[in-house]
């Protein structure tokens, strides 16, 4: 059973993230599969950091995921400076390491949000 959502597609989520976001994101990549929706990149300006817009980005997608009943899963990767600031983002954002599945392997620095 699919839950009611404002986006019916993941291009829905997208249009609404670069509409909102445009001038304070430096870089914004997403794509979606049979299986999962696939952050690839999230990078807010280092100016607009800290004021809630990753977070704001992830509820629009987890919306998302609840809809189409996708998981997330992020497979961004810090530069060595900020790998202790993203891992504690997406552990504060429900997001945690995945295991192996039999069809689909992540990425050994890879985080999962699952819809419930």
């Amino acid at each position: 059973m699919k839950l009611s959502s404002i986006y019916t597609t993941l291009q829905d989520v997208v249009n609404d993230i670069q509409s909102k976001y445009r001038n304070q994101l430096e870089d914004f990549f997403v794509t979606e599969n049979m299986k999962v929706i696939e952050i690839h990149n999230i990078r807010v300006k280092d100016e607009f950091q800290n004021k809630g817009i990753g977070t704001d980005i992830l509820d629009m997608l987890k919306e998302y995921s609840k809809a189409s009943n996708k998981p997330i899963v992020l497979t961004a990767e810090a530069d060595r400076r900020k790998k202790g600031k993203l891992k504690e983002f997406y552990k504060s954002n429900d997001f945690k390491k995945p295991g192996r599945r039999r069809n689909y392997s992540y990425p050994h620095h890879s985080h999962i949000w699952r819809p419930s």
